[in-house]
């Protein structure tokens, strides 16, 4: 028998097609037999004849449970939050008591925030805090700083390392090495410029974020 494998989607959908007329021919059995295949077989679009008679519900009526019952949140509303201005605001018992007899009126009604803050810039960080130690004295990452590290991270490199102030011995010693000026006649003459720009005197530290700038600023002027 010759198969005919064109439109092979159409038929696939729509198995009539199969046929000249498009129109599956009739076909005889017994009673018993149409029944039985009638409970059993699945027809698509619609649910499974459990043989449980007719029910007079609408053609659209669909079963089961709703994923989504009440005014739940999504994914969207879990990440970017969806709070209303009043939701946002603290709460009235925030920093301080709300029970009376605790404390004198003039406390309970003043400005006055009770407790300690979450990061403890009141005291001083220690110079080698313990890894037991859970405080934060304000050194600690963002959240931001978390999601996009800084590109030298990776290295134990911060920004702040670029921003504090060295000795000058030991900046000649890192922008030598690393290769940022070619020799020390180069880093004096950047080093001049940079105690310039930003009016610092002879005693003042210099950081490599000022070298930095004052190669920018030289690069610039011999392109003018």
């Amino acid at each position: 028998v010759e198969i005919d494998y064109k439109n092979g989607v159409a038929k696939a959908l729509n198995p009539d097609l199969e046929y000249d007329s498009k129109v599956k021919p009739t076909e005889f059995m017994p009673k018993n037999v149409a029944d039985f295949r009638k409970v059993r077989a699945d027809e698509l679009g619609t649910v499974r004849n459990l043989g449980l008679g007719q029910h007079s519900l609408p053609p659209e009526h669909c079963y089961g449970l709703s994923s989504k019952r009440f005014n739940d949140w999504g994914a969207r509303e879990c990440l970017q939050g969806n709070y209303t201005v009043e939701e946002q605001q603290p709460d009235p018992d925030l920093g301080r008591s709300l029970r009376r007899g605790c404390a004198p009126e003039s406390v309970l009604r003043s400005d006055r925030t009770f407790g300690v803050p979450n990061v403890r810039n009141d005291i001083k960080a220690p110079r080698n805090p313990s890894v037991a130690d859970s405080r934060n004295y304000g050194t600690e990452p963002s959240a931001k700083a978390l999601l996009y590290p800084q590109p030298y991270a990776v290295r134990g490199v911060n920004e702040e390392d670029f921003l504090a102030g060295y000795a000058k011995a030991e900046l000649r010693d890192i922008v030598v090495t690393s290769g940022i000026v070619q020799d020390d006649q180069e880093f004096e003459r950047l080093y001049s410029l940079a105690q310039n720009s930003k009016g610092a005197s002879e005693d003042d530290a210099v950081s490599i974020e000022d070298i930095r700038k004052a190669l920018y600023m030289q690069v610039l002027d011999e392109g003018i």
